[in-house]
């Protein structure tokens, strides 16, 4: 069982674009981050991605569970990761929560690689393609 500080994240794709969300505060403010945020603690970390997703970009797309990233040793975190392919049009320009992002930029994949993301999102998505490199 997994105990300590417990998060979801999303990698959402739109035509080969991560969405990215530039934190508006905290440690990271400026940087791009993944959908996401901590589960609750009565949460499961299904509900807890669906909320975020309605919360932060008032989007319910279909998300499928791709895996779990452990960096309990940095900073005491375990991310449960999801991943889904949405529609250009389910994301409108400027329709995003403004108290957790400065804007949502849609990032080529091939692009990740040279930016510096918050927390361990650079890593995540860098495993991400390496997994999934022949499929998107």
């Amino acid at each position: 069982m997994i105990t300590g500080k417990r998060a979801v994240r999303a990698i959402l794709l739109i035509d080969r674009r991560v969405v990215l969300g530039r934190r508006k505060g905290g440690s990271f403010a400026g940087l791009l981050e993944l959908p996401g945020g901590k589960i609750e603690k009565d949460e499961d970390i299904v509900s807890a991605m669906v909320c975020e997703l309605e919360e932060e970009l008032f989007i319910r797309p279909n998300v499928r569970y791709f895996g779990l990233f452990d960096n309990s040793f940095i900073g005491g975190w375990t991310t449960h990761v999801f991943d889904g392919t949405i529609d250009c049009a389910v994301i409108e320009p400027g329709a995003f929560n403004d108290k957790e992002f400065s804007e949502i930029v849609l990032m080529p994949l091939t692009y990740l690689f040279h930016l510096r993301l918050a927390f361990d999102h650079g890593f995540i998505i860098s495993s991400y393609i390496r997994q999934c490199n022949e499929y998107i």
